[in-house]
């Protein structure tokens, strides 16, 4: 009698089985590590940004504003000419510096903390945000994001300018 090489159809079931069972459960913790990835990466992402509308302040000796919204925000130079200086409008005349998307599956959850109902901050010519906007005994202001399960992030600024993620 010939040897016959090669896996029997209960051997081949039996390791399909086996890759079944370990798919199962490694498939819900690589949907769970997407989604804190995104969460993750959106606060960097959001506390960046706010940062960078600091420093663009400072740098155009100008006001600064970030708008957001519930999927995103924008932030542009609110420096038009005569009245229109700091009126909290993307005039035709100013110039916006970036409109940011978030990625799907993540939100911003309104109101912010920021000058609520109104979710806005603005920074002015020395990079200190605008205490009109700013709320509580510290006079801090706070953006909250939330991905599709409900896991929420904060990001925070004081009225220093300092920023803190919780």
């Amino acid at each position: 009698m010939k040897s016959q090489k090669g896996f029997s159809i209960y051997e081949l079931l039996a390791v399909i089985g086996i890759m079944a069972i370990l798919a199962s459960i490694a498939i819900p913790n690589m949907i769970s590590w997407r989604n804190d990835a995104k969460l993750r990466s959106a606060s960097y992402i959001i506390r960046g940004d706010l940062q960078f509308a600091k420093l663009r302040a400072l740098r155009e000796n100008a006001i600064v504003v970030m708008i957001f919204t519930a999927n995103g925000y924008n932030i542009f130079i609110d420096n038009g000419a005569g009245a229109n200086a700091g009126n909290w409008n993307l005039d035709a005349d100013e110039v916006s510096v970036r409109n940011r998307q978030l990625p799907a599956g993540v939100t911003i959850a309104l109101p912010t903390t920021f000058d609520a109902p109104n979710n806005r901050t603005r920074f002015n010519g020395r990079g200190l945000p605008d205490p009109l906007t700013l709320t509580g005994v510290g006079l801090t202001g706070s953006v909250t994001i939330q991905d599709s399960r409900g896991t929420q992030k904060q990001i925070t600024i004081n009225r220093l300018g300092r920023l803190n993620d919780v």
